[in-house]
């Protein structure tokens, strides 16, 4: 007796944290929907953010997919969270940023289960100072984090195997980097007129031919 008394207690507290799960999720599509934010029926596809002048989005786990141009002139948007069910943060058809036009974008925070930060994924965001990138993200692409001028530190984690070309060119505030071990692909220009870049910690197994650093950059070899 005390057996089953167990296991349907077990049970119970099961369907309650699924509970809980569930209406936390259906809270965030609430809020959002409220900020003017538009999804699709089945609720996986964030279409269009209507209200531009939206300071704050938290993005819905349950959400795998964000349109392009998604969040396009919303320049007062300085804070997004991006959840861990959206494998990958791609740009638009033409190159475009899902966040395109954010100018006053200072924060984003990406979500463990998120893979790839993907070509021009915030590029132009003038004024981004903190990104939060997980264990999870594996690739780093091509001018991911372009003319991003006020990014003062960016930590890559361990996970990430592959820095695209001009991932970070421009990035005038940079001043210090640690490429990890696990990177075995590091583009051309990656760090590319980054002219306050001071320290840049890099594998050795990483060919220097194709690695544009400024002239006044310390590289140290590891």
């Amino acid at each position: 007796m005390k057996l089953i008394k167990f296991k349907l207690g077990i049970i119970a507290l099961f369907v309650t944290l699924i509970s809980v799960l569930i209406t936390g999720c259906a809270d965030q599509y609430e809020v959002a929907k409220k900020q003017g934010v538009v999804f699709s029926q089945d609720g996986t596809v964030l279409i269009k953010c209507n209200d531009t002048t939206i300071s704050e989005c938290v993005i819905p786990d349950g959400v795998i997919r964000i349109e392009y141009e998604a969040f396009q002139n919303c320049r007062y948007l300085k804070n997004v969270t991006i959840p861990g069910s959206i494998e990958s943060i791609t740009h638009g058809y033409d190159g475009r940023s899902r966040f395109w036009d954010c100018n006053n974008l200072q924060s984003v925070t990406i979500g463990n289960g998120v893979k790839e930060i993907g070509d021009s994924a915030f590029r132009n965001c003038s004024n981004l100072k903190s990104v939060t990138i997980p264990n999870s993200v594996t690739k780093i692409g091509d001018s991911a984090f372009k003319k991003c001028w006020s990014l003062q530190n960016i930590t890559i984690p361990n996970s990430v195997t592959t820095i695209g070309e001009w991932a970070f060119q421009y990035c005038s505030n940079l001043k210090s980097v640690t490429i990890p071990k696990s990177v075995t692909t590091l583009g051309g220009g990656a760090f590319r007129d980054c002219d306050n870049l001071k320290e840049v910690r890099l594998p050795k197994e990483i060919k220097m031919e194709y690695v544009t650093f400024p002239d006044s950059c310390k590289v140290i070899r590891y």
